[in-house]
């Protein structure tokens, strides 16, 4: 009986998880050697466990299992496990204009393979291949950070004045309509002192109805806009789409005053912004009935939104974790944005990582990006991926400061990661 307890106990703690969870086998002619636990997420992989036979000798099972990941989430379609994004800071950070944040973690990838292979050769005897080899890639680390002060595109001038405006409404009334005018007014009255800005920016969803029912909204904004003002918010919209042959929502993001435009969020989040075979799981449980579940994904090749003579290409939430399409959009755009609503992330670790993956993006293109989210992280990132303002989380602020709109394309924009 003890026995059995204690397999039911082992049950409980690794497989009954609220997520899709993998129990991974790895065998070498027919030979347990390693098993992975993971859970599968919409927007990577967690890996829990992973057990594996450590005395086996020349083989290193543990840094097989991570690079097994790795083409896992590439496979998947999944953008969240890329070990480049670590080196924002990093000292390959250098090579992001050049390669894209996927040949920084091939080179990491590169680096622990040549580890191992002196490793190797040094057993064999021989030193100097092993010393060649190490001193080789010694070098590449130590020359990227020197490519990290080439500006591979021209900024403008001159600056931009900038506002967004954090309004850290609570999750739970975000879609009470008990609650919008409250919404509304706190977001007006944080911008009180700010229309004169060149660019406002209001996070994902800060006008938390359809743009057909929003016109009064919109014009009152207009009015109080400066004259070389534009102010850019995110808001659903509803109505029919050709496309689709339907009317559909779409989770959307509109310039307003001295600028136009209307970009439809194109990358969805699965049970947050639509629900997958709907016709059979919504009604089973609340879960799936959550509150603006019902969004369509936008058209691609969308047109940048304008700021006076400036284009600027937005992404909605998680859309900024995808590298290739981030730079393949920002070729006609001289800044990029991004809003989101990261109060579903609660006090974790998510929307710290979401502000790096949105660092990365700018890093890889050479432009300015621009975060404004609805509890944090808010903040201005520089063509080097560098924080220039930032305000806390959790907190109602405003933050303000300078922006520059860059021209050209890095390498990166132009190839993509097919290269790597």
């Amino acid at each position: 009986m003890r026995r059995r307890t204690g397999e039911d106990q082992y049950r409980q703690f690794l497989l009954q998880s609220s997520l899709p969870t993998r129990l991974v086998e790895f065998r070498e002619a027919g030979q347990l050697r390693m098993v992975s636990l993971i859970d599968e997420l919409t927007q990577g992989l967690s890996s829990v466990y992973t057990f594996y036979e450590p005395d086996m000798p020349g083989v290193s099972y543990g840094t097989y299992n991570i690079l097994w990941q790795i083409e896992e989430c590439q496979t998947q379609g999944l953008p969240w496990l890329y070990l480049g994004t670590a080196h924002t800071d990093g000292p390959l950070g250098g090579l992001a204009p050049l390669t894209g944040v996927h040949g920084i973690t091939l080179w990491i990838a590169v680096t622990a393979s040549v580890a191992y292979g002196a490793w190797w050769l040094v057993r064999e005897g021989r030193q100097k291949a092993a010393a060649f080899a190490v001193t080789l890639t010694v070098l590449s680390w130590v020359a990227s950070p020197t490519l990290k002060q080439v500006d591979w595109t021209e900024l403008s001038n001159t600056p931009l004045s900038f506002a967004t405006m954090q309004g850290n409404i609570p999750q739970n009334i975000k879609w009470d309509p008990d609650f919008l005018r409250d919404q509304i007014v706190t977001y007006l009255g944080m911008t009180e002192e700010h229309w004169q800005s060149d660019l406002i920016l209001w996070p994902e969803t800060a006008i938390p109805i359809p743009q057909d029912q929003a016109g009064a909204i919109i014009d009152h904004i207009a009015t109080e806009l400066g004259e070389d003002s534009t102010l850019i918010t995110g808001i659903p919209w509803y109505g029919y789409s050709e496309r689709l042959e339907d009317n559909t929502f779409h989770n959307s993001i509109m310039a307003i005053g001295n600028g136009e435009g209307m970009y439809h969020k194109q990358k969805l989040v699965p049970f947050g912004e639509y629900v997958p075979l709907q016709g059979i799981l919504r009604g089973l449980i609340g879960f799936f009935d959550l509150p603006m579940s019902s969004f369509s994904p936008g058209p691609k090749y969308q047109s940048p939104l304008t700021a006076g003579d400036v284009n600027i290409m937005p992404y909605i939430c998680y859309e900024v974790a995808y590298p290739d399409f981030v730079a393949f959009n920002a070729r006609n755009a001289g800044l990029l944005l991004t809003i989101s609503n990261d109060g579903w992330f609660g006090d974790s670790i998510g929307p710290l990582q979401h502000l790096q993956l949105a660092r990365m993006r700018a890093l890889e293109t050479g432009r300015y990006m621009l975060r404004g989210t609805n509890n944090g992280v808010t903040a201005i990132i520089d063509n080097k991926g560098t924080i220039t303002e930032r305000i806390p989380q959790f907190e109602r602020a405003v933050l303000t400061g300078e922006v520059y709109a860059a021209s050209g394309s890095t390498p990166y924009m132009q190839t993509g990661s097919w290269p790597v």
